[in-house]
């Protein structure tokens, strides 16, 4: 499985330059694959050794198949997913008003991975993977309970399953290949999970427009596809919330005075809705009044009137309509009582924060590589240290340079010609760098 998922790309890349934001080289037969797992590829035995120490010891054996690692292969039995389903009772998880999600690795054969499955521990490695399980299961939920999004075009909601499918294997990819932290999150959101997103966007607007034709609107309690909406809203703006990230980290003045919604209060309310629902479906206004910061009672944007929130949309290019108070969730959080005046006038806001996303992108392509090469933290506008010996690790301060010389020390080589391209790359990209 893991070769695969190396292989579907269709172009060799350096894992070890990827994680650092270093140039790939031009010669692509420079590029070679690990010799015993078939798995990650690298540009140079430099940067091999460096992946190998820092990340792909610990994963090698295990995607050569030469051992399993235990708790990395769905087992049934054990899986605490399907405990759950177990406990509730197949005739129980049937009803549309049974909270408990079945489990979707049931259904599929996978190879054991090179690190523990989140189904047989509880633990996700990142939001994005946690939000897609969660949909793939309560997508999986509907089906069982004959919802209308699989009567009315059951091809298209299978087609919507294994996109959601095709998408958990591109964040299992990224977890092979990219050293634990921030520099997952970049890569699932810059480019990684870029593609299967948009076509569940796009699969998730014609379910809804075919919903609205046949007049369906759900009103139960636990609203199993509003739900999946707003799962899915938190994928759509993932790669602007990074872009958002980076602004803050650099101190830009511009984005930050006219900003709404910070990137850690967005990141809070993603965490606390997924925590909401760690057992499963909640009642729709549960998640509601999360989104809303524990109160539902809010103050209208557009003409002041309190109000009592009954949904919650994120401002995005799938926005679904308004319909009676409701909280939208863009570059800024506040709540319209549903006339068309006061969203129109909230919709406008979020329009002239346009400028704002630019600003954002710009400086997020501008700094892509302004990144400290142990924290991958973005350097603050602050005199950063780099190696005097290789010239190519950079570093935000002393600590994290003392921290990173456990394993650097091994590959560091003065004046190594293969690596000129990553010398260039770092003096040119970071000028405020000191040796």
């Amino acid at each position: 499985m893991a070769r695969a998922l190396f292989e579907k790309t269709g172009k060799k890349n350096c894992v070890n330059c990827l994680n650092y934001d270093w140039e790939q080289p031009e010669d692509e037969t420079s590029i070679q694959q690990c010799a015993r797992c078939k798995g990650p590829s690298y540009c140079s035995r430099q940067c091999q050794e460096e992946h190998w120490h820092n990340f792909h010891k610990h994963h090698c054996k295990y995607m050569a198949k030469e051992k399993v690692l235990p708790m990395s292969r769905h087992d049934k039995a054990t899986c605490l997913v399907c405990k759950e389903v177990t406990a509730a009772g197949l005739v129980e998880i049937l009803k549309p008003t049974n909270p408990v999600l079945p489990c979707t690795m049931a259904l599929v054969k996978k190879s054991p991975l090179s690190f523990p499955l989140a189904e047989m521990t509880g633990q996700f490695k990142t939001k994005a993977e946690a939000t897609i399980t969660l949909m793939m299961r309560i997508l999986l939920k509907m089906k069982l309970t004959k919802h209308p999004v699989w009567v009315i075009n059951g091809k298209m909601a299978e087609e919507l399953q294994e996109s959601l499918q095709d998408a958990r294997n591109v964040c299992w990819g990224v977890y092979f290949c990219f050293i634990p932290g921030p520099r997952i999150d970049h890569a699932l959101a810059y480019s990684a999970l870029e593609p299967p997103v948009l076509k569940i966007g796009d699969l998730v607007t014609t379910c809804d427009e075919l919903l609205d034709a046949a007049r369906f609107k759900e009103e139960e309690e636990l609203r199993p596809w509003d739900t999946f909406k707003m799962l899915a809203s938190f994928l759509f703006v993932l790669n602007m919330d990074v872009c958002k990230l980076t602004g803050e980290q650099m101190g830009f003045p511009g984005v930050i005075r006219r900003r709404r919604v910070t990137s850690a209060k967005f990141n809070d309310v993603w965490q606390k809705v997924l925590d909401k629902m760690h057992g499963g479906l909640v009642p729709y206004q549960t998640l509601v009044q999360v989104m809303c910061g524990g109160h539902l009672k809010q103050a209208c944007h557009g003409c002041s009137e309190e109000v009592k929130v009954s949904d919650a949309i994120l401002l995005c290019k799938r926005m679904r309509s308004v319909e009676g108070p409701a909280l939208l969730l863009g570059m800024f959080s506040v709540a319209v009582c549903g006339k068309m005046p006061c969203v129109y006038s909230c919709v406008q806001a979020d329009v002239e924060e346009t400028r704002n996303r630019r600003e954002y992108v710009r400086l997020a392509t501008k700094s892509g590589a302004d990144r400290c090469d142990y924290c991958a933290v973005y350097y603050k506008g602050e005199r950063v240290h780099r190696c005097s010996r290789c010239l190519t690790k950079v570093y935000c301060g002393e600590q994290c340079r003392d921290q990173d010389w456990r394993v650097h020390k091994l590959v560091c080589r003065e004046g190594e010609g293969e690596q000129v391209g990553r010398k260039m790359k770092r003096k040119k990209g970071s000028k405020q760098a000191k040796n």
